[in-house]
């Protein structure tokens, strides 16, 4: 029997998020940016982010903490 629950990802995800959310940030500024185009840059569904991020203010702080 397989363990319950979700399958680990690569351990580059968050990473992969924050780099596309630089780009997003920078080519479309805050206020244009979108967390589906923040995903579809990493190649990751948008839940995901949320998962990681609660939402575009904390990807944001997130992404300027690096």
């Amino acid at each position: 029997m397989s363990p319950a629950g979700r399958r680990p990802g690569p351990a580059r995800t968050r990473e992969a998020i924050l780099d596309a959310a630089r780009t997003e940030f920078a080519d479309a500024g805050y206020a244009a940016a979108l967390i589906r185009r923040v995903a579809r840059r990493a190649g990751v569904d948008p839940a995901l982010v949320y998962h990681y991020f609660a939402g575009k203010p904390g990807l944001f702080v997130a992404k300027r903490a690096f």
